[in-house]
C-alpha cells in the first residue's frame, strides 16, 4: 500500500518521495523531523553558559583546595535531597495506584 502525502507549498499530491514531484519542497516527515532536531542542537550549542553555570565551574576547578571540598560537599547534599525526594515520589505514586 502506498502512501500519498500532500505538499504544503503547493498542495500537490505526491506518492511516497521525499520531495514534492511538482516544486520540490521536502515532504518526507522523518527527513523534516532530522531537520528540525539538527537546528535545535545548533541552538543549543551556541547558547552561552548562565552566570551559574559559570560560578559552579570556577569553584568546581578552583585552586584553593577549600572551595572544592565546599562545592563537592554541596553537590553531594542536593544528590542526596533530591533522592529521597525521588523516592518519597515513587512511594506516593505506588500507592495511589
Amino acid at each position: 500500500m502506498s502512501v500519498e502525502r500532500k505538499c504544503k507549498s503547493c498542495k500537490t499530491w505526491n506518492k511516497d518521495n521525499d520531495n514534492c514531484i511538482n516544486c520540490g519542497a521536502l515532504i518526507s516527515p522523518r527527513l523534516i523531523e532530522i531537520i528540525r532536531v539538527r537546528k535545535r542542537e545548533r541552538k543549543r550549542e551556541n547558547i552561552p553558559p548562565s552566570s551559574l553555570d559559570i560560578f559552579l565551574e570556577k569553584w568546581k576547578n578552583s585552586k584553593f583546595f577549600l572551595f572544592r571540598v565546599i562545592y563537592y560537599i554541596l553537590y553531594s547534599i542536593i544528590s542526596v535531597f533530591f533522592a529521597i525526594v525521588a523516592f518519597i515520589t515513587y512511594i506516593v505514586g505506588v500507592i495511589s495506584a
